[in-house]
């Protein structure tokens, strides 16, 4: 077998090397980190709608009246328009209302867009699609290494165990030659991206079918208008499912609530169905919002049973993708939350 290195040089140079990149983090942090906007300019494409979050965070000069915030099951179940227009027109005035939301779940990315969408707007009210029952991994988000730096909000990484501290060191390690990169060039967009009025991910046309089914454009029965509900979290509608967030993203979650709080934000919380809700009369939650929250939290919803109302299982999926809304879903669905939308925003403003 041959040695792992040719000569003690060698092994020396290599040595050198690995330990230039585990402390890169350190160097980066010392001698200055890029811009946090080109640290979501360099996201990967398959993450989401990545000119969109820089635009909402960076380029948007409003405060958003209504900020939509969660991840892709947001994106692809609620469009900002409609409910834009109908705030406008329940208050007399324009309105404005915001979306930031990228790909695959993560109460650390939530937060992280958050806190920087925080230090340049005030939005009046903030509704956050929580994460449903589906697999929330106790570990960072994903795309971690391209928007977590060390150096950089050192509040967000503490009384995280010693586990999630290595787990979030080694994501900064993976991406500190990246941001090294952007110090020498800076990330580009493109302007077709940067340029989508309607908050769309230009990549992804949800005029899908179930499952690579063929696509079958489908609405509600006629006289079918079902509106969603501004439910207390402790509601008996809500029952716990799926599998329950550990001390990774409890964190996140808690930090989350604590900076809505210290920005003096108002919340609620948002309920998406999903295609595993056909027949339900209840909302499946992972965890009851009202003790990690507190009782005082309110959440937007409806019960699939409700608001599917009448249609069997094989059209019923006909307003799903997958586990994501479609268009014939999302137009139901932006719908039904504009009236408990407008009426969470009254209750903050008064």
């Amino acid at each position: 077998m041959l040695p792992a290195f040719r000569s003690t040089r060698s092994m020396l140079a290599f040595s050198a090397l690995l330990l230039f990149l585990i402390l890169l983090p350190v160097i980066l942090s010392k001698i200055g980190l890029p811009s946090r906007e080109q640290a979501w300019r360099g996201s990967s494409y398959h993450a989401g709608a990545v000119g969109d979050v820089v635009r909402t965070i960076y380029d948007d000069p409003q405060d958003a009246d209504v900020l939509f915030l969660g991840p892709s099951i947001l994106r692809r179940g609620v469009v900002p328009g409609p409910v834009q227009d109908a705030l406008s027109k329940h208050l007399g005035r324009p309105a404005h209302v915001a979306l930031l939301s990228m790909v695959w779940p993560g109460a650390d990315l939530q937060y992280f867009l958050l806190r920087d969408y925080l230090d340049h707007h005030h939005p009046k009210l903030i509704v956050w699609n929580v994460p449903g029952p589906t697999s929330y991994a106790n570990q960072p988000h994903v795309q971690a290494y391209r928007w977590m730096r060390y150096g950089e909000y050192k509040d967000a990484f503490e009384g995280l165990p010693l586990g999630s501290r290595i787990q979030v060191y080694a994501e900064m390690v993976l991406g500190a030659p990246r941001e090294l990169l952007y110090k020498l060039r800076p990330n580009l967009i493109s302007d077709a991206e940067m340029a989508d009025p309607n908050g769309e991910d230009v990549r992804d046309n949800i005029n899908t079918g179930y499952r690579e089914a063929a696509f079958v454009r489908d609405s509600l029965p006629s006289g079918s208008d079902p509106a969603a509900e501004l439910l207390p979290v402790t509601s008996p509608v809500f029952r716990l499912e799926g599998t329950q967030p550990r001390a990774y993203q409890l964190k996140y979650l808690r930090e989350t609530l604590a900076l809505v709080r210290k920005k003096n934000c108002a919340l609620v919380l948002l309920h998406i169905p999903t295609d595993s809700e056909y027949g339900d009369s209840y909302l499946p939650e992972i965890v009851d919002w009202s003790k990690l929250f507190g009782p005082q939290y309110e959440m937007i919803g409806l019960p699939a049973a409700t608001l599917f109302a009448g249609l069997d299982k094989d059209r019923y999926l006909h307003f799903f993708s997958d586990t994501h809304l479609n268009t014939n879903g999302r137009n139901v669905f932006t719908h039904a939350i504009i009236p408990p939308v407008l009426e969470a925003y009254d209750k903050e403003s008064k």
